[in-house]
Order: structure tokens, then sequence, then C-alpha cells
């Protein structure tokens, strides 16, 4: 087996970069430059701003040209079709950028981002983001606002979801397969949120953030290196402040770094009304020094806030920009949207059921082995899993047949009706093996309103107890994750405590599978339960693979892509922390340790059980000694000693035994 580590090599040497389209796009800065020769300020000021869509759209903004980009149509295929006749209606001749946030899925939902990295499997997260890209594009999307290139090292942050974990390589090698994907699927991708968005200070979302030089360069700003070389279109700046300078007005970030070191040349967008709240943080009270500010730091493209349509052109009859740095901007976007058009021209109309089909196909079966390689199986004791010797099966939880809570945080245009939920999933792979279910939701959602004595609670145990097995389903509910969504407290609802203690109180085998998109506090569940697995929001289909994993059809492969705390206080938490003067011993309190808690953490980063008894040979290396830009090669023999065929993940870590600097304690340097 040869492990390989950097992505970008990985990527040119499978074919994974396609070539240069060079025909297609033939004088293509000529047709920018005739293009930008013809337009007003108006126009300009239009092309670089991008409007939502909201209740009440009033379409005759497009027609009159006032935005040359939107967002978020395409959840609604009647605004989707009011928007293209009121672009018709125009006469512009400049395309029109359809944009959305569309994190893992649009009609059919994929597991949540952070659930497909722990799958590790790049090829995968390729073809499932092709497939986002192609279903969405049939609706008349062509930007897509993602993939998110931020790590994740802190649990409180409800943006984790949206990411592939804290590890620096991983989360680089999603986000590089992800951008390829979309770009595959004939879509624009921006890459977000630069820089640090996922470093705010006690993760509170849009918070600031103090970044040292080393640790921007080592972890923060690799992923984006990534994205970039491998195509990425756009790049978001992120909302927050970084060492003091908002990122919508940090020049040195979007221009000196990601610019001048990074080697993009595309257009930079703000977030979400990211220009207008420059003055939020105070750095002027004047909406035309806003778009001063902005532009200048380099944002090309202003994020529902309309300030660049309304002031810009004041901006430059002060004199706060010059009409070459908006033609720059401007520039930018015209080769984007102009080279687009010419690589990717809309689908025909009589096509797209057609293609429809297809896509839906692929995304069904794709879907299932995106969770079938993500679900992560954190205890077994006994062997629980695959259940065996079962004639009845209880499962208990209301989040179990909640089709929008399977659906995750950003469910896009996907219908809970179509959701396989985990009740119907089990029931059904039960039913095959002539097993009896029964259900019974217990107390709503996340069982925030029970506590201990609660009556429901007490009959879910009674009537459970009837069964050979239990299996629950608990963890966070799909409102309490997402933007803006940081917990202090990480731990399970007190009243999903309650039920599984009491369903383990009947001294029946009992199975707890975890919704969520982070790690959560389960401390207060682990004593006495038989098995617990991380499901993750599984989207559309994925608890068609936990039922496969439960009955032994498929064994569990799924590994975490971020370390899973016992306490929330132990966060901001990541397994690559560099070693300190004393570190941590359990028996010597004057070490680098809580006083109350042991070191390690709950689980590791790169864990996850399996069903399947798998050994590991000595690794081998093709040499003793490589310079530093070298290349090793390691051979490791893995051995099945199962009966079953089993997916395992490979992974290599690495240390500096000597350094002019602290280096990491480990660090992943490759996997398979």
């Amino acid at each position: 087996m040869i492990l390989r580590t950097l992505y970008l090599v990985l990527a040119v040497a499978t074919g994974f970069v396609a070539p240069a389209a060079a025909q297609p796009l033939a004088d293509l800065d000529a047709e920018v430059e005739r293009v930008l020769a013809g337009m007003s300020p108006a126009e300009k000021a239009a092309q670089l701003s991008v409007v939502s869509d909201y209740p009440g759209f009033d379409f005759a903004q497009i027609e009159e040209r006032r935005y040359g980009n939107v967002m978020n149509f395409g959840y609604s295929d009647g605004d989707t079709a009011k928007l293209a006749a009121a672009y018709a209606r125009s006469g512009e001749t400049v395309p029109l950028l359809n944009g959305i946030d569309m994190e893992y899925g649009f009609r059919t939902l994929f597991p949540v981002p952070i659930a497909q990295a722990a799958s590790f499997d790049l090829e995968l997260n390729r073809r499932a983001a092709r497939l986002m890209a192609e279903d969405a594009r049939l609706a008349g999307v062509d930007w897509t606002m993602g993939p998110m290139a931020d790590l994740s090292r802190d649990q409180r942050w409800g943006r984790t979801v949206e990411g592939a974990g804290e590890d620096v390589l991983l989360v680089s090698c999603m986000v590089g397969a992800r951008t390829l994907g979309t770009r595959d699927g004939g879509q624009i991708a921006a890459v977000k949120h630069f820089l640090a968005h996922g470093f705010a200070e006690g993760a509170r979302e849009y918070g600031p953030v103090e970044l040292g030089e080393p640790f921007l360069r080592d972890v923060v700003l690799p992923p984006f290196r990534t994205a970039i070389a491998l195509g990425a279109d756009v790049v978001m700046a992120a909302f927050n402040a970084v060492n003091g300078v908002p990122m919508a007005a940090n020049r040195h970030l979007l221009q000196d770094v990601l610019r001048g070191e990074l080697g993009f040349s595309g257009p930079i967008v703000s977030d979400w009304e990211a220009v207008k709240q420059l003055r939020n943080h105070r750095l002027t009270d004047d909406p035309v020094e806003t778009v001063a500010i902005a532009l200048r730091a380099g944002i090309d493209l202003d994020m529902s806030s309309d300030q660049y349509r309304l002031h810009l052109a004041e901006a430059v009859r002060r004199g706060s920009v010059r009409p070459e740095e908006v033609d720059a901007a401007v520039r930018r976007v015209l080769r984007l949207k102009l080279g687009a058009a010419r690589l990717h021209p809309p689908v025909p109309p009589d096509e797209i059921p057609v293609r429809r089909a297809a896509v839906d196909r692929d995304v069904d079966a794709v879907a299932v082995e995106m969770a079938r390689r993500s679900d992560v199986l954190l205890e077994n004791a006994g062997a629980a899993i695959p259940l065996r010797g079962v004639r009845r099966l209880a499962i208990v939880g209301a989040l179990a047949d909640d089709a929008t809570a399977h659906l995750g945080p950003t469910p896009g245009h996907a219908r809970a009706a179509d959701v396989t939920t985990l009740r119907r999933a089990l029931t059904e792979r039960a039913a095959r093996s002539g097993v009896a279910t029964d259900y019974v939701a217990a107390c709503p959602s996340s069982c925030a309103d029970a506590g201990p004595g609660d009556a429901r609670i007490a009959m879910a145990a009674e009537w459970a107890a009837k069964a050979d097995a239990i299996v629950v389903v608990v963890g966070e509910a799909e409102t309490a994750i997402g933007e803006a969504t940081t917990r202090a407290d990480l731990r399970l609802a007190s009243g999903q405590v309650e039920l599984v203690r009491a369903l383990v109180a009947t001294g029946r085998p009992v199975v707890v599978l975890l919704f969520g998109g982070r790690a959560q506090i389960v401390e207060d569940v682990r004593d006495g339960v038989a098995a617990l697995m991380m499901v993750w929001f599984p989207g559309s289909r994925g608890a068609v693979a936990a039922a496969e994993i439960l009955f032994g059809d498929v064994a569990p492969s799924g590994r975490l892509p971020f370390t899973w705390p016992r306490a929330t206080g132990q966060e901001p938490l990541a397994y690559d922390a560099p070693p300190t003067s004393r570190p941590a011993s359990p028996t010597d309190r004057w070490t680098n340790r809580d006083l109350d808690l042991p070191p390690e953490p709950r689980w590791p980063f790169g864990f996850g059980l399996t069903t399947v008894p798998i050994d590991y040979g000595a690794p081998t290396l093709d040499r003793s000694e490589a310079t530093a830009r070298g290349r090793v090669e390691i051979r490791v023999p893995v051995t099945n000693r199962g009966a079953r065929r089993v997916r395992e993940v490979v992974q290599v870590y690495a240390r500096d035994l000597v350094a002019s600097r602290a280096r990491p304690d480990r660090r992943l340097v490759a996997f398979e």
C-alpha cells in the first residue's frame, strides 16, 4: 500500500486536475476588455454587487440591471423562473451569477460535511461534490458558496459541522477534493472563510482572532493554498477581525498573502453584509468610506449589504477609490462570469429531465455509500454490533423518526418527505432478517423538557424491556448546530441522559446512535451501554447505512476527524499540540493538565472501531533519509482476519525529533 501525503501531487498524478480548457477561453481577455469599456459606473457597481432572494423580492431590480449577481434563488423553482424571465427582459449580455449555500446537497442530501470527512475518502468526497453541483446546476444555480476550508479545533463552534475537522492535512485534502468536485459539476467554487473564521475567541461566531505567524502558515493557510492550486474560482472573506483588522478591510491578508503569496487571481467576495458591518467594527461611520476601505482592501463582490451599488460612484467622485481600482475588480468578475459561461453553457431545457434522472440515481447510491464510510463506531462492548440473536428490536427516541432532523442544519432544497429515517431503515432491514420492531418516541426531539422520574421515559423503558435489544437515538437537533450556534455546554440534554439510563436499567443491550455535527459530552451515558455509534446528521439516505452496520451487512470504517473531549472545559482541543516544558502527567500536579480531568480526550483524532479483526504488519520505508522536500514511500501490510470484507483507513503520523521551534508531538502526514 502506497500512502500519499500531498493532495496536490495526488490530484495531478491520478488525473484529478482536468486539462486546461484553452480553446473555450481563447480571446477571453479581449472580450472582457470590450465589455468593460462599454460599462457605465452604475453597471460596474451592479457587477460588484450580490443581492439575495427574500419574500416579495422585486424582480424589476434584475430587469433594470441593478444587480449583476444573485444568491439563494435556487431554493424556489418559482423564483428561479421569475429570475430567468427578468434577466431575459433586461437585455443584459453579461451572465447573471446565481449562487447558493450548498454544504452537503441540493435536493438529496449527503451526510453533513464533517461526516464526509470521517470517511477519509477523497475520491468519494469529490464524487459527492460533483453530484451536488450537477443537481443544483439543473435548477439554474451556477455558484456554490463552498467548500469551507476552516479548521475546527473547538467543538463548541457550531460550524464544525460544515468543515472537515481539526487536522491540516485532512482538511486540505477534503477541501481539495470538494473544490475539484464542485468544478467537475459545472459550478463556480467559492472557498471560504478567509481567514481563521474557526478560531474566534471562545468559539463564539464572528468573534475576533489573534493569530501568530507560525500558526497561520502551518495550520490556517494550507487548506486555502490547496483549494487555490486546484482551481477555486472565488474566495470568500470572513466576518471576523484577525489581529485587530476585520477581514473585509484586511489589505495585508487579502492582497499580500492571498493574492501575493497564494497566487489567487479571481474575485474575492465578502461574507453576508460584511462590508456594511465594517461600521460595527468602528473603522468608520461613513458609508462611502466603508466602500473605499473594503474595495481597496481587496473585496471585489459586496454580498447583500448594497454598499457598492449605493455608494461606489460617490467614493470614486471623492477620490477615495481610483477608477482603475474599480475596473480591476470588475475585470476579475467579468473574467469569471464570461469564462464560466463558455465552459458551462446553460443546460438545454429538453435535456434537464434525462440528466436529472441520472443525477438522482447516482446521488442516491453515493449518499448511502458515504454514510457507510462515515459512521464512526465509538464503543462496542462485548461485540454488540452486529446484532445477534435478536427477534424483537425496540427503537426509541423521537430523533429516530424526525425526518427534518436527519437533514441537518442547512437542508437546502431537500424535502423531509424524501428522507429515509432511522426508524424506517431499521424496521425495513430488520424485517428482512425476520426481526420484529417497535418504536416509541419517549419525549419530543432532544427530550429537553424531560427530567428525573418523567413518566414518558418510564413508560418507554417498560415497553422497550419487552424487546431483545434496544436502539436509542439521541444527540443534537438540527436547530442546535450550524452558524451562530456556539454552545458553552456540550453535554447531552438531561432528558436524553435520563432516557438512556432508564433503558440501560432494563438489562437489555442498549445501542446508542448519536446525532450531531460535532463532539458531544457522553460521559453520563457511557456506563452500561452495549455500543455507541456516531451517525451524524445522515441526510436523505444515510440511515440505510446505519441499519446495514447494525445488522452486519457492512463493517463500520469511519474515523473521527476531530478530537473528542471528556468535558467541555477541555476545549479548544487538538491532537497535534506542541510539547510543553512540563508534559502532562497523571501523577504530577505541576504539569500541563487540568486539575480535575485526565489529560487524555475521550477519543483521539482518527479513532474509530470496526467489527472485523484487522492486523497491521511492520511498516517499511524505501529509504532511511530524505531531504526537506523529498518523498518517502511507506508500505504497510494490512490483513483482514475476519470473514467479512472491511475497509480500513491507514493513518501515518510523524514528528520532528529535534527542531528550531516547538513542533507538534505528532501530526498526520499520510492516509489511505
